[in-house]
């Protein structure tokens, strides 16, 4: 019986294949090795073979993945999508840790298997630390189906704008991602209205209180659509970090004032950029960051809510996760030790409480938050990464809180 089954399943994958006829199935050599090699018929000699549309080809795959696993085939060749969705889980497509159903139009459309990622999949977590407040913020939504939203927001003055941004950004997100179809221009209107609208509601609330006007914040905003499609935006210092072959890749932009493009804007608009106390270039004394929303009196001065954008396509055979942080957790890690401590852990949750836990042990002092976002390769990299190195500096500022 195990036996009619392993070539009932080669069967249903030969039919898929004419599903996704460019490019070939990852890792459908390794699934299909253990089966015995079933030898295609001969075509006819004077006729050549007709080839199937993709909806008969479907259907055939469904009745055939059905009847693999001991079910009857669907009615007047109507496509079982949940037959067919657990066949394909057990192909080895993702060396991935998390069983994701299939987007099975995507992927046929991308002559590949896409998984669907949605916000069921994300880890985050988030530590006062050592401050006596709380100012970062996250949030991560399905906006729609197959549109998903993420954004790390870490505020300085209060927490007004982060709150702020919470609650407002991924609606912008999601009209504007109505109004026209390319992410990146999405993220960079929704950026600019909401610090015109954080602007306008401190303007009602402050009452000639100029203190509330200080309020800002940066902003580190990911969108995913169809689980490939990935636009990621950010302004000041928080961190976004894709895990591709194993490596960490660096998709945001830290908007210092000690960069020359970001001081040329800042001096042609009238401000100065000094140096603080320790040595940290500011902006006016005050700001150590050249892009935020909010900081509404820095506005004249060259401070914008343009956002660095970035876009790309996510490739999930290569691909592990995304990793949103605020600098709390990036002033005393690198991103290399981020993504190799997320690696090895089982599950995105997990993986963001270490990285949280790990920066508080290495001495941070400022709020810390870690969001991952998990793609097809979860898990894939964890007998690559090395064992952190020991630092005898960490070590030190680890335990001088703790000492008597």
């Amino acid at each position: 019986r195990q036996s009619l089954q392993q070539q009932q399943l080669a069967a249903a994958l030969r039919q898929l294949a004419l599903l996704l006829p460019r490019r070939r199935l990852a890792g459908s050599s390794s699934s299909s090795s253990s089966a015995p090699a079933a030898t295609p018929a001969p075509a006819e000699p004077q006729r050549r073979p007709r080839r199937q549309s993709p909806a008969a080809a479907a259907a055939a795959a469904s009745d055939a993945a059905a009847a693999a696993v001991g079910a009857a085939p669907s009615p007047d060749g109507v496509r079982s999508t949940r037959l067919l969705t657990n066949s394909l889980m057990g192909l080895g497509s993702w060396k991935t840790r998390i069983n994701y159903p299939i987007l099975e139009q995507q992927s046929m459309r991308q002559g590949k298997l896409v998984p669907r990622i949605t916000c069921q999949y994300v880890g985050s977590c988030t530590s006062q630390g050592r401050r006596q407040y709380q100012e970062d913020r996250l949030v991560y939504k399905d906006l729609q189906e197959n549109l998903l939203f993420i954004g790390i927001f870490d505020g300085h003055g209060d927490a007004a704008a982060a709150d702020f941004l919470v609650e407002r950004l991924p609606d912008l997100a999601h009209f504007w991602c109505r109004q026209q179809p390319r992410l990146d221009v999405a993220l960079r209107r929704s950026f600019v209205e909401a610090n015109n609208l954080f602007q306008r509601h401190l303007q009602r609330l402050s009452s000639g209180q100029a203190g509330r006007f200080a309020s800002g914040s940066t902003a580190t905003v990911c969108l995913l659509r169809n689980s490939t499609e990935l636009a990621v935006a950010n302004v000041g210092d928080s961190k976004a970090v894709l895990c591709r072959s194993g490596r960490p890749e660096l998709l945001s932009v830290d908007h210092d004032p000690a960069l020359e493009e970001e001081q040329a804007r800042i001096h042609a608009r009238g401000g100065v950029v000094t140096s603080n106390s320790l040595g940290n270039p500011v902006v006016n004394g005050r700001l150590s960051m050249t892009r935020s929303i909010g900081d509404c009196e820095m506005k004249p001065f060259g401070v914008t809510a343009q956002p660095h954008l970035r876009c790309l396509e996510v490739r999930h055979g290569r691909d592990a996760f995304l990793l949103l942080v605020t600098d709390g957790v990036a002033f005393v890690m690198s991103v290399k030790e981020m993504v190799d401590i997320a690696s090895t852990c089982a599950t995105p949750q997990e993986a963001a409480e270490i990285i949280v836990d790990q920066a508080m042990q290495f001495g941070s002092e400022d709020n810390t938050t870690a969001v991952i976002l998990p793609f097809g390769s979860w898990g894939k990299y964890a007998k690559q990464m090395s064992c952190m190195p020991y630092s005898m500096g960490r070590n030190f500022l680890a335990n001088r809180f703790t000492s008597s």
